[in-house]
């Protein structure tokens, strides 16, 4: 007797959408055991599956370069998954998301859904055979995004699996970092020195120091720790990375990452006018970056905010005047020179009302037990205050004008107009109304922030949308709509497998609408055999005379096919006798530069009654 366990139907039915030797990593974030084991009965040798309970060891799994698809559970995250899809896409674009859960869980991410951020969405129950099919989805997802050649900054393309070792060395990889990671936490528990804690991988080959690196690097960049603490931040992973491997494209593009993000933040503090924000923000990308070529431009628009800064409330002064023990001696240097400023700016006259200004800069620097960035924060606020009341005193006005004329950056910012760009995305205006839609949007950002990896990542979501659009166009026998779709899918991702596999379809479509349009009249063209129509009985009893228009193939071997009447006179009286009779007719093959080809024709059948 056969088989009937589902593993058995399944590995005889299948067909599956992956390529030769291809598998791949799928994380399922769930605790529904009886899902999981749906999904494990569903999947072939072709998908590798990794259950976790959390958010965050999905993420693990992505970071160590284990996980092509993500399948996050609705009601194991309780509600959450958009936010989770929201926060992995931007670094993981190339991750394939979607999402199970019963059908009243749906609504949770039908934004998701008719955006695209989520590719699909299973509902529970679920069968093994509907896991499968499920499954080989996301695959034929997966190996289209991976046709398309934009450049990917993600941590994942870094931590990328071995192509010889495969599933096994990947796991063993992951054995072995598990193994030093306890080491050296035994370690730190023992209070070692940090270089007794690191001999334990000094031998780890260059490959793998510099993906661990990297993603250490990556992980302290979504955490905010760009330049903090000391030993565990992003530009110290990343320029670690460089020391190693000194032309490493992720390394540069890591540390040009982050300077331009303390660079936003130096810029956004001008904005709010948050003098003492800026001071701070100002003093780490100093720090990060002293050759920086703005920093002196930034600089000059610190002092003119901190010239105009409001004047603290006599509480506040009263509060910061306090210092503790570890910081009274800072305090009253600074308190000394902001003392100083303030004497030179009354002597200076219609100026003296500035002189409250640059103490609020000097007292307002944060901090019991100063760290040496804090330090070099109040050293930069005291140099301010002694400028500013020698500019003040030598009354200065041309110079201080200038000062204050730098202009700060206006405009929105990059992530500002990335959300405009998302917004006429999700409301469907691809690339339509001219002027106003995503498409014409997300061009101007590529032309103005080329090596940006945001806009690249939303020119592969539109990309994606666009193609899934031609499909549904092709299907519906739009052309014309199909192909501005898929031009401006070209536009976007050029030259990818995707979109060449549309094109040969649209090229055949079009063929297909010429072919019907060029309809030649089968009367003029020559016949091998000619059967008249048996006139309908009850017609003729009834002496009905009419009409009816046959239109048909001629193929290349001279028979007629795919035949379908296109009027008739009366309606449906004749049009069986006609279709019987011409289905029987044979024509001399039509020949083009000396081979016979298929040919669309004509015909129109009488009927009329002879005595």
């Amino acid at each position: 007797m056969p088989s009937t366990r589902p593993e058995d139907f399944l590995s005889t039915v299948r067909t599956t959408a992956a390529r030769p030797g291809q598998v791949l990593d799928v994380v399922v974030l769930s605790s529904d055991a009886t899902l999981l084991e749906a999904l494990r009965s569903g999947a072939g040798s072709e998908h590798a599956l990794w259950d976790v309970p959390s958010a965050d060891a999905a993420v693990d799994y992505l970071v160590g370069g284990r996980c092509d698809v993500l399948i996050a559970d609705v009601g194991t995250l309780g509600g959450a998954v958009a936010a989770l899809i929201d926060r992995l896409q931007a670094q993981f674009p190339e991750l394939i998301f979607m999402a199970t859960g019963r059908r009243e869980e749906e609504g949770a991410v039908a934004s998701l859904l008719s955006s695209g951020r989520l590719y699909r969405f299973l509902h529970k129950p679920v069968s093994p055979g509907r896991a499968f099919q499920f499954l080989n989805a996301a695959t034929r997802r997966y190996n289209e995004l991976g046709d398309i050649p934009v450049a990917r900054q993600s941590v994942r393309t870094i931590a990328g699996k071995r192509a010889h070792f495969g599933k096994v060395a990947a796991a063993a990889g992951g054995i072995v970092a598990a193994v030093v990671a306890f080491v050296i936490w035994q370690s730190r528990d023992q209070g070692l020195p940090a270089t007794l804690q690191t001999t334990q991988v000094a031998d780890a080959p260059v490959e793998d120091v510099v993906k661990s690196k990297l993603g250490s690097a990556q992980i302290a960049y979504l955490s905010g720790r760009l330049l903090d603490p000391r030993g565990d931040n992003a530009l110290e992973y990343y320029r670690a990375v460089l020391a190693l491997q000194a032309d490493n494209a992720e390394a540069k593009a890591g540390v040009q990452k982050v300077i331009d993000t303390l660079e936003q933040r130096v810029l956004k503090g001008l904005q709010e006018r948050n003098a003492p924000g800026v001071v701070k923000a100002w003093t780490a990308l100093q720090r990060a970056a002293p050759d920086h070529p703005r920093l002196d431009a930034l600089r000059a628009q610190l002092l003119a905010l901190s010239r105009t800064a409001p004047a603290p409330s006599p509480a506040a002064v009263a509060s910061n005047s306090r210092p503790t023990r570890a910081e009274s001696s800072t305090q009253v240097s600074a308190s000394s020179r902001a003392g100083a400023a303030s004497s030179n700016i009354s002597s200076a006259g219609p100026g003296s009302a500035r002189g409250d200004e640059v103490a609020a800069v000097v007292t307002n620097v944060p901090g019991p037990e100063l760290a040496a960035a804090d330090v070099a924060e109040r050293e930069l606020a005291e140099a301010i205050a002694r400028e500013l009341a020698e500019q003040e005193a030598a009354s200065n006005a041309a110079s201080l004008e200038q000062v204050a004329d730098v202009p700060v950056e206006q405009g929105p910012s990059l992530a500002e107009q990335l959300a405009a760009v998302t917004a006429l995305r999700e409301r469907g205006a691809l690339i339509a109304p001219a002027g106003n839609n995503a498409f014409d949007a997300v061009m101007a950002l590529r032309e103005r922030y080329p090596d940006a990896e945001e806009v690249r990542g939303e020119q592969q979501r539109l990309a994606f949308l666009l193609l899934d659009r031609s499909r549904t166009a092709l299907a519906a026998n739009d052309i014309d709509q199909a192909a501005v779709a898929i031009d401006r899918a070209n536009t976007l991702v050029p030259g990818a497998q995707a979109v060449r596999a549309l094109q040969e379809q649209l090229s055949a479509a079009r063929e297909q609408r010429d072919f019907y349009r060029n309809v030649a009249a089968a009367a003029s063209l020559k016949r091998v055999r000619e059967v008249p129509p048996v006139y309908p009985r009850e017609a003729a009893r009834k002496g009905t005379e009419g009409w009816v228009q046959v239109e048909f193939t001629i193929a290349p071997d001279g028979t007629t096919q795919d035949l379908q009447v296109r009027d008739s006179q009366p309606a449906q009286v004749f049009d069986k006798a006609a279709l019987d009779s011409v289905s029987k007719w044979r024509f001399e093959p039509i020949r083009r530069n000396g081979a016979p080809v298929a040919q669309r024709a004509i015909l129109q059948v009488k009927f009329v009654v002879t005595d």
